[in-house]
């Protein structure tokens, strides 16, 4: 039986494949972070130092949002009239 891990106040960040970029904007690293419980999403680019030329990851936080389960149905609101 696979244990389950306490993954509170822990973060994880992987490489997002260069085919998987759409542009520059797009982040070169993405994963998550959890803070005393709660999950935030990490996006990350490579970015080099002005002063130094030396190269780091910088990024953002932002709240992790719930992927709609059939995006597709989520696109239909409520009091919109279905076509048939």
């Amino acid at each position: 039986m696979a244990k389950k891990y306490d993954r509170t106040n822990t973060w994880n960040i992987f490489k997002v494949k260069d085919e998987d970029r759409k542009s520059e904007s797009h982040p070169s690293y993405s994963g998550y972070i959890n803070v005393n419980g709660t999950e935030y999403n990490l996006s990350g680019w490579i970015r080099e130092a002005r002063n130094s030329g030396s190269k780091f990851v910088g990024g953002n936080v932002s709240e992790k949002q719930d992927k709609p389960s059939n995006p597709a149905a989520s696109e239909v609101k409520q009091d919109e009239e279905i076509p048939f």
